[in-house]
């Protein structure tokens, strides 16, 4: 169950329009906050069955965008944050729309010289529910990992780094 003012964060009109933002925004702090108080309190893998579908969106968006602020700030806590908010967000969302994003991390990963594959485990293990589509990720083709596979470019913003939709 969402506590009310989980819900009012991932479900306000202050998330509209929350993926395309400049980096870093004062909701990513918010969302970040979120899941790891959840996941200290060992709650996390149950918010995945609370969340609306917009909820949910909401945490994917905030995976995308910590895949770029990840590299940029070439911070793997970031990255990790990304992915347990996919993990969180992703059963809610139909599968074709919820991998998208999966090779943001996937290359974000790369960039910091970290495993990816590890780094998909340990997600799924954080957070069990989406443990398929991770794990199902990370056996995937090299070609079918990569970004533009799923739409996606590299690009730079204002702040710097940025993966970019090419949808």
């Amino acid at each position: 169950m969402l506590e009310p003012s989980e819900a009012d964060l991932l479900g306000s009109d202050q998330a509209i329009g929350y993926g395309p933002r400049p980096l870093p925004d004062p909701l990513d702090e918010k969302i970040r906050h979120l899941i790891e108080a959840r996941e200290r309190a060992g709650r996390l893998p149950d918010l995945a069955g609370a969340l609306s579908l917009r909820q949910a969106r909401v945490l994917l968006a905030f995976a995308e965008r910590m895949a770029s602020l990840a590299v940029r700030s070439a911070d793997p806590a970031v990255l990790r944050q990304g992915l347990l908010a996919w993990s969180v967000g992703a059963p809610a969302e139909d599968p074709r729309d919820a991998v998208l994003i999966l090779p943001l991390l996937w290359s974000a990963a790369e960039k910091l010289r970290l495993d990816p594959a590890a780094e998909f485990r340990a997600a799924a293990g954080r957070a069990p529910a989406s443990s398929p589509g991770l794990e199902s990720f990370a056996s995937r083709s090299p070609e079918n990992r990569r970004i533009e596979a799923m739409g996606y470019v590299e690009s730079a913003d204002a702040g710097g780094f940025r993966y970019q939709r090419t949808w």
